[in-house]
């Protein structure tokens, strides 16, 4: 079987079609498609730090970023915040139709493709020395989540999670578009438009290199674009249908009398702040109390000084 891409210099992103259907297959297109490259970096503060550079081989020893677009995807939250972070924003999507099943199976195989010919093999110089291939998610993170129970054992009848992580460098942030190819602004996205939201989406991620950190190593990859194809509110179903009914059942009117309460205790809101509103000059200040509110005048006596004795020391007048 040919696992070189045709016409691949012309084929800026790949798709799951480009890929083969099984996690043997697919490493060995990964080898044949895929280069990592250890770079020594520095960190905006100044701390040293490996990685490997993920890119895709092209023609004449050439390379370029490594794209996929992926099929269509389901958030039911929309847009995250991570919450050591708040700047850090991602997409939470479930893998569950056969498609999203496929882009699991890559996961999983690049993360062994890396396993076995980069983190092992060069455990040592990357500071990894107790790597061991036998259990490689120990020290290499997986880049999807799976539910387990308590004994660690993963549930069989539960869907693998992907966190879409947004771009957050202003200069190129991840790009929100129409299916008509035009695209959301970035302070719809920057300002939480999509935050908490039901989103359908065709994502195209960027694997751009294996972080290699103190205690372990992982692959970053970020959400390049997203085709966004609906956008709506996220309605929670009310789970107490049957109080609900109940109440009804007791007291038709209930929901009538309520709203009656409610609009009278705003009313009395309503007259608390005017009041408070009267008694603030123009800066926000408390206005001083008029003479009426002050009440009657009162006098304060002036204090009467007391004159001190001195002793005379057994001085006798004269």
């Amino acid at each position: 079987m040919i696992y070189i891409i045709k016409n691949r210099m012309n084929k800026t992103t790949l798709t799951l079609d480009d890929l083969p259907n099984d996690m043997d297959s697919m490493i060995k297109f990964f080898k044949a498609n895929i280069e990592l490259k250890l770079e020594e970096k520095k960190s905006g503060g100044g701390v040293n730090y490996k990685e490997f550079t993920v890119k895709r081989k092209l023609e004449n020893n050439k390379t370029m970023s490594f794209f996929l677009e992926l099929p269509e995807f389901h958030s039911k939250m929309g847009v995250t915040s991570f919450t050591d972070n708040v700047n850090d924003k991602y997409i939470k999507a479930y893998l569950t139709t056969p498609e999203q099943q496929k882009f699991r199976l890559f996961l999983d195989s690049f993360h062994k493709f890396v396993a076995e010919n980069y983190i092992y093999p060069m455990r040592i110089s990357i500071g990894m020395k107790d790597y061991h291939i036998n259990n490689r998610a120990a020290m290499f993170k997986l880049p999807f989540y799976e539910p387990t129970d308590d004994d660690g054992k993963v549930i069989e009848d539960k869907s693998a999670i992907f966190d879409f992580k947004l771009n957050k460098h202003v200069s190129f942030p991840t790009k929100f578009y129409k299916p008509d190819r035009s695209s959301f602004s970035d302070d719809m996205v920057r300002n939480g438009f999509f935050d908490g939201k039901s989103l359908k989406f065709y994502p195209c991620i960027l694997i751009r290199s294996v972080y290699i950190g103190a205690a372990k190593a992982s692959i970053q990859i970020s959400m390049k674009s997203a085709v966004i194809t609906s956008v709506t509110e996220n309605e929670q179903k009310c789970i107490q249908e049957n109080t609900i009914n109940k109440i009804n059942t007791e007291n038709p009117n209930a929901t009538e009398e309520l709203e009656k309460q409610i609009e009278k205790l705003r009313a009395l809101l309503s007259t608390l702040e005017n009041k408070q509103g009267e008694n603030k000059t123009n800066d926000g200040s408390e206005k001083p109390p008029s003479p009426s509110q002050a009440g009657p005048a009162v006098s304060t006596p002036t204090p009467v000084l007391e004159q001190k004795k001195f002793p005379n020391f057994g001085i006798r007048k004269t």
